[in-house]
């Protein structure tokens, strides 16, 4: 039984072989060979005019295993259809009318008006606010984004976000410069968030955001809310509980600098155990690194 199949299995493969060698004839004349069908003809590959007419069912009674294979292709790319359809490449918009769907944004039709302007849960104090929206349906010349404060502009996006993200900002310029240098235009990142800050503890503020282009020239109409800061908490300073800063981080503990780490970490507990409800707890800048290094080691 093991011979047989070893046998069946090598006429098998010297019939695929004699197959894919066999020359047949298409529909205008023409002789085309099934190695330049599947593409395995490297340096003799079919034109396109000749692929149009292998492309095409065969009616013949007896149809060689070539044939058989052009004949199950029922509807068929005209060759200039199928140049057209391997030479160019579709946009977005394109892409998704081929799917039978709409996109959200078509970036070049519809309002240039920001949306969904909104102050996310917890995203602001007593002397804060931050603020979020989204990108206008026509967002193909945009390019920032003005903030106002009752009426008063106090700023636009991308400066924003350079002050108050500058890790990110940072990496962001040196990403889109290194791109430059090499002659590729990127798309930037669009910003849409703003933080305010000096704001005055339990007060209302109206605030609008419109959208510019390049030219910084403003764009639409003004999307607006009205949002609070909260009441003055009352302040619990880490400093108050014999919190101390230190100069150097440490990179290793003997047992002076353990005994430090200690004192430092109790009276961060002990500020904390204090807060109140709807209080703050201070780590002055000075010295927030270092502490918060010091918790990660404890």
């Amino acid at each position: 039984m093991k011979v047989l199949r070893k046998r069946c299995k090598k006429a098998l493969a010297l019939f695929l072989t004699a197959a894919l060698l066999l020359p047949f004839t298409v529909s205008g004349g023409q002789i085309a060979y099934a190695e330049r069908f599947f593409e395995q003809d490297l340096e003799n590959p079919a034109t396109p005019s000749e692929a149009g007419r292998m492309l095409v069912p065969v009616t013949d009674l007896e149809a060689t295993p070539s044939e058989a294979i052009v004949s199950l292709l029922d509807n068929t790319a005209t060759p200039s259809e199928a140049s057209v359809s391997f030479n160019e490449i579709a946009t977005p918009s394109q892409a998704m009318s081929l799917m039978g769907t709409q996109s959200r944004f078509t970036k070049s039709e519809g309002s240039v008006d920001v949306t969904e302007l909104r102050v996310p849960t917890l995203a602001y104090d007593d002397t804060s606010i931050s603020l979020v929206w989204d990108k206008p349906e026509n967002y193909e010349t945009v390019a920032n984004y003005n903030v106002y404060l009752n009426g008063i502009k106090v700023g636009d996006a991308r400066s924003n976000f350079a002050q108050h993200a500058d890790w990110a900002a940072t990496y962001m310029k040196a990403f889109y410069d290194h791109y430059e240098t090499v002659g590729i235009d990127m798309v930037k990142v669009d910003i849409h968030s703003f933080r305010l800050t000096g704001l005055t503890p339990d007060t209302s503020y109206e605030v609008s955001v419109i959208a510019t282009d390049d030219s910084g020239a403003e764009m639409g109409n003004k999307a607006t809310i009205t949002c609070s800061t909260t009441s003055a908490p009352e302040i619990f300073d880490i400093r108050d509980y014999g919190a101390e800063p230190v100069e150097r981080g440490f990179t290793s503990l003997d047992e002076e600098s353990f005994a430090f780490v200690v004192k430092n970490t109790k009276a961060i507990q002990a500020a904390i155990d204090d807060c109140s409800e709807g209080g703050k707890v201070v780590i002055p800048e000075v010295s927030i690194c270092r502490v918060l290094f010091i918790l990660r080691v404890i």
